[in-house]
This record gives C-alpha cells, sequence and structure tokens, in this order.
C-alpha cells in the first residue's frame, strides 16, 4: 500500500481482515482504530510499521498472522480477547515496548508458545476478578487496565 504519509486510520466495520502485508512498511502509521468486525489480521499486515503506537480494540479478533506486527517498536499495548484462538510465529517479534493483555484468565491451550508468537518476551497480563499479586494479572479499574499491585 502506497502509505508514505498515512498517520492514523479507522478501519471501515465492513472490512473483516487486514489482508496480507497491507500496512507493510508504513512507517508514519502512529494509530489504527478498528471496528468489531475484523475478525483475521494476515501475516506481515503491519510488519515495519516502526511508529505504530496504538491499536484499538481487537474485540473480536480471531486470529493474528505469522509476522502481523513485525518491527512495531513503538507499539506499547495489545488487548487480547478470549477469541483469540490462534497467533502464529513471531507475530509480536520486535515490538520492544509492548505490553499484552488478555482477556484469558490463563494460558490459553490454542495459543502456540510464547517464544513462538513473542520471541522478545514482552509481558504477558491475564485478566483476574479477583486479587492475584504475582505481577502477571489485570483487571479493570474504573474502565483502566490495572495490574494487580
Amino acid at each position: 500500500m502506497g502509505c508514505n504519509f498515512l498517520a492514523n486510520i479507522t478501519i471501515p466495520s465492513n472490512v473483516t481482515e487486514i489482508p496480507i502485508a497491507f500496512f507493510r512498511n508504513c512507517n508514519k502509521l502512529e494509530e489504527v482504530s478498528f471496528t468489531s468486525s475484523i475478525r483475521y489480521i494476515k501475516q506481515n499486515a503491519f510488519y515495519g510499521c516502526s511508529s505504530l503506537v496504538s491499536i484499538g480494540s481487537l474485540s473480536s479478533i480471531r486470529e493474528l498472522g505469522a509476522y502481523a506486527f513485525n518491527g512495531c517498536s513503538s507499539l506499547e499495548q495489545i488487548f487480547l480477547t478470549t477469541t483469540c484462538s490462534k497467533m502464529y510465529i513471531n507475530c509480536f517479534k520486535g515490538c520492544i515496548s509492548l505490553h499484552i493483555y488478555s482477556e484469558a484468565s490463563e494460558w490459553p491451550s490454542t495459543w502456540f508458545s510464547n517464544a513462538t508468537f513473542n520471541p522478545d518476551n514482552r509481558p504477558i497480563y491475564w485478566y483476574s476478578e479477583t486479587p492475584n499479586y504475582d505481577g502477571t494479572h489485570w483487571r479493570y479499574v474504573s474502565g483502566v487496565p490495572t495490574i494487580w499491585a
């Protein structure tokens, strides 16, 4: 995609997937807003988007393709609901600022190993409504995700 000057975009509600390498190397892209219609982010979709800081809700996402966010070194956080059943190899490789929040309470059996999709070993936080002070669980406080501490 010719996106040398694209800084932010809202994906329309009739779009259900982000195609292979669609935003690849859009290095000015800072923010992407998704609608609840997005189900699949294909491989290399945001590869090399080094300025990408924020992506909206992935509330209906089912799969994150291989290298989907590879090299998104400015991406700060991602929220995954329990509908996210598959994450492929290196989907978060090079995401050195990333914190992963999952609404699952523990590691889903359908996810590959952490070393496979998250080779930089970025922190993953699991949702818990009951206090859990091990540093790997979170809850909502006034609508804001907050680590139990």
